[in-house]
């Protein structure tokens, strides 16, 4: 009872939990130091992949409808993976469109493949990893500097 007293309940405990995940999940994108930005941003994906993998119930509490997407934790996560992207566009990897409209359209890709497999939402047998490479493809196909 004395966290749910420190932290004004179970709203205030589900919001602790869900900035603490999505402070982890930004560093674990964020830590992605290749130099060649190529690889930085399909390891940045890589590395999401990996954190929802690995932490499943709160990958999905993280991005309930209810976290309202983790507040200043989410956006600093989503700013992570700006960086990324501008970084990507400095070196001429990317092409030159807003930042943050390709960051959100990389994560929209990221986010569903990941979701998907979370779900086991497949209609066949298939090699997940392989998969996913395929849409790190997709994405950096749509996004190369032209």
């Amino acid at each position: 009872m004395g966290v749910y007293n420190h932290l004004d309940g179970k709203d205030g405990l589900v919001a602790v939990i869900v900035s603490d995940g999505f402070e982890r999940l930004r560093a674990t994108t964020a830590g992605t130091l290749d130099s060649d930005a190529r690889q930085r941003l399909r390891e940045s994906g890589r590395r999401y992949r990996r954190f929802a993998l690995e932490n499943p119930t709160l990958y999905r509490l993280m991005f309930s409808e209810e976290c309202n997407l983790g507040g200043d934790a989410g956006l600093a996560a989503l700013g992570a993976l700006t960086e990324i992207v501008r970084y990507a566009q400095a070196a001429g990897v990317v092409r030159d469109d807003d930042a943050f409209e390709l960051t959100l359209a990389i994560w929209s890709c990221v986010h569903g493949a990941v979701s998907l497999e979370l779900d086991g939402a497949a209609p066949i047998p298939v090699d997940r990893d392989a998969i996913f490479e395929s849409v790190l493809d997709l994405i950096e196909n749509g996004v190369t500097a032209r």
